[in-house]
C-alpha cells in the first residue's frame, strides 16, 4: 500500500475548511490575556496619590484611591483625558469627583496583579533569563519568570502578533535603564504585555518602556522616561517629564454615573407624610423613567445618559421644597453626586373671636378644629400639648439614580475563547498534518 502524501491530504483539509467556513483564522500566541477590567481605562491608576514635576504629557485617564484628590499633583494641562478623584479636592476643570467609580477600578487593577502574579511559573528557557539582568534578547509571545530582581540593561524586543500575548513576573525590582527600549515588532501592542512586580518598576531616564506596569508598590518614571501602555500602581506613581500614552487601539469601557437622592421630610407638629408621598420627576437624555413616587423605597434606580440632568418634586401645599445645588446640572461618566431635596410641614395658622380677645394656633390637616395656645401671633406657629412643644423626628429616605453613559463597549483583542468550533477544527486538521 502506498504511503499518503501528507502534503496532498493538506492541501485538501485546507481547501475543505476553507470551501465551508471561510478564512483560516491564526491563533494567538502565549497565555491567556489578564483582565483589567475597569483599570484598563487608565493610563495612570493608584492608591497613594500621584506626584509630578512639571511638565509631563499624559493620554489617558488618570486617578488615586482611596487617598484625596489632594495627592494628585497633575495638572489639567498635563492630562488629555479627565482626573478622577474620590473628593472635590484635585485640578479643575478636568477633575471629576467619582469615588465608586475608583473603587471598583482599584480592585481590578489587584486582581490583575493577583492574576499575573499567580500564574503558574515558567520553567526551562523562559526561567530567570540571564540571572535577572536582559539584555539585547528577542523575546517571543509567552511567560516568563524572574525569582530575583531584573535589570533591562539593553535594549529588548517582543516579537510576534496583534493577537500575542506576554506576560513577565518579576519577584523584586524591575529597572529599564537610561535610554533603553523596549521594541515591539511583527504587529505585537503594548496592551497584550503586562510586567508584574512585586517592588519599584523603575523607569530611568530617557528609557522608552512598553506595556501595563502592575506593581505590587510603586512606580517611578525618571526625567524624561515615557511609558506606552499603563502605569497601575498600589502605592504612588512619581513623575518627572514624562510622556505616557494608554495604547492607541484601546476603546474604554464604559463606566457608570451615580446621582444619589436624598429625601427629607421634616414632620414638625401634626405633619403626616412620608418621603413616598411625594412624586419625583427626573429629566435627561435616555431617562428610562421620568417620573416616579417621590423616593418610592430606598435604592430605587432609574437609569439615564451622563450629560444634562434636572431633579425636581411636584410641589404639596402642605410643605416647604428645598433643592441642593446638584439637584440639576451635567454629569460625566463614572462621576459621583448627591441631590437633596428637603420638605418642611406647613403650619396652618388662623384667627378666632371670643373670650378676652384674639388667639392664634395650628391646624391638624386631618381634623377639623384648630388648637390655641396664645393670645399674641408667635413667629413659628407651634402646637401645644400641656404647654410642651413636640418636635417629631424627620423621615428621610434615599433613592439612588444610575447614569449609563451609552459608549464603545471594551475594545480588548479576542483570545481562544472566543473563537468558534469550526475554526478550532481546522486549526486541528491542519496541525495533525505537521
Amino acid at each position: 500500500m502506498k504511503k499518503i502524501n501528507k502534503k496532498i491530504l493538506l492541501s485538501v483539509a485546507i481547501l475543505f475548511t476553507v470551501g465551508l467556513f471561510g478564512s483560516i483564522v491564526v491563533f494567538a500566541a502565549g497565555p491567556a490575556t489578564v483582565n483589567l477590567g475597569t483599570a484598563g481605562n487608565f493610563a495612570i491608576l493608584s492608591k497613594a496619590g500621584i506626584t509630578d514635576v512639571p511638565t509631563s504629557v499624559i493620554t489617558g485617564d488618570i486617578g488615586s484611591s482611596p487617598i484625596t484628590g489632594a495627592s494628585i499633583g497633575v495638572t489639567c494641562a498635563e492630562v488629555t483625558g479627565n482626573i478622577y478623584s474620590t473628593n472635590a479636592a484635585g485640578p479643575l476643570p478636568c477633575r471629576i469627583t467619582g469615588p465608586s467609580l475608583l473603587t471598583t477600578a482599584v480592585s481590578d487593577m489587584e486582581a490583575a496583579y493577583t492574576d499575573a502574579a499567580t500564574r503558574t511559573p515558567a520553567v526551562g528557557p523562559n526561567l530567570n533569563i540571564g540571572g535577572g539582568t536582559v539584555s539585547t534578547q528577542t523575546l517571543a509571545p509567552g511567560l516568563y519568570t524572574w525569582t530575583t530582581p531584573v535589570d533591562i540593561t539593553g535594549d529588548i524586543t517582543l516579537s510576534g502578533s496583534a493577537t500575542d500575548t506576554w506576560i513577565f513576573q518579576v519577584n523584586g525590582t524591575l529597572t529599564i535603564d537610561a535610554g533603553k527600549n523596549i521594541i515591539l515588532t511583527g504587529g505585537a501592542v503594548p496592551e497584550n504585555v503586562f510586567w508584574q512586580t512585586t517592588q519599584t518598576a523603575n523607569l530611568m531616564a530617557g528609557s522608552h518602556f512598553q506595556g501595563n506596569i502592575l506593581s505590587q508598590t510603586d512606580i517611578a518614571m525618571r526625567s524624561g522616561a515615557t511609558l506606552t501602555g499603563r502605569a497601575l500602581a498600589q502605592t504612588e506613581v512619581t513623575l518627572i517629564a514624562n510622556t505616557i500614552s494608554i495604547p492607541a487601539g484601546f476603546t474604554p469601557t464604559p463606566a457608570k454615573a451615580t446621582l444619589n437622592i436624598i429625601k427629607t421630610v421634616i414632620n414638625n407638629n401634626h405633619g403626616v407624610k412620608n418621603a413616598s408621598d411625594f412624586t419625583m420627576n427626573v429629566t435627561g437624555t435616555g431617562v428610562s423613567s421620568s417620573s416616579f413616587p417621590g423616593a418610592g423605597s430606598p435604592g430605587t434606580t432609574i437609569t439615564l445618559d451622563a450629560g444634562a440632568y434636572s431633579v425636581d418634586e411636584n410641589l404639596d401645599s402642605g410643605y416647604t421644597k428645598s433643592l441642593s445645588a446638584d439637584c440639576s446640572g451635567t454629569i460625566a461618566s463614572g462621576e459621583d453626586k448627591t441631590c437633596t431635596i428637603t420638605n418642611n410641614y406647613i403650619y396652618t395658622t388662623s384667627s378666632s373671636g371670643g373670650g378676652s380677645g384674639v388667639t392664634y394656633g395650628c391646624k391638624d390637616p386631618t381634623a377639623t378644629n384648630y388648637d390655641y395656645f396664645s393670645s399674641s401671633k408667635p413667629s413659628l406657629c407651634k402646637y401645644a400639648v400641656v404647654a410642651s412643644v413636640v418636635t417629631p423626628t424627620p423621615t428621610t429616605t434615599t433613592t439612588t439614580v444610575v447614569s449609563i453613559p451609552k459608549l464603545p463597549k471594551t475594545g480588548f483583542a479576542p483570545k481562544e475563547e472566543n473563537i468558534p468550533w469550526y475554526k478550532e477544527i481546522s486549526y486541528l486538521i491542519i496541525n495533525w498534518f505537521k
